[in-house]
């Protein structure tokens, strides 16, 4: 049942999935299924990345951090989504 009233967990969810396609449509490569927050990108390049990740860092537009997979050989940034409250 539907109450109308609020929640986190789905808007959370939810706002994770249209960040994953918004970045996905940008060009970007989303490198994990969306499940909860999380959102793992890459660009071409390793140096694409890093650029990418400083850019965003210094606007301010969003927040993300960044990781070198040692293993996946790449550097990722990932992007932890948090619900808006109204």
């Amino acid at each position: 049942m539907n109450t109308g009233a609020f929640d986190p967990f789905s808007e959370i969810c939810d706002r994770a999935s249209q960040a994953a396609g918004l970045l996905r449509a940008a060009g970007f490569r989303v490198l994990n299924e969306v499940g909860f927050s999380q959102v793992l990108v890459a660009c071409a390049t390793p140096e694409q990345t890093l650029a990418t990740m400083t850019r965003l860092q210094r606007s301010g537009e969003a927040w993300c951090g960044g990781l070198h997979r040692r293993a996946w050989g790449m550097h990722l940034l990932i992007f932890r989504i948090t619900a808006a409250t109204a």
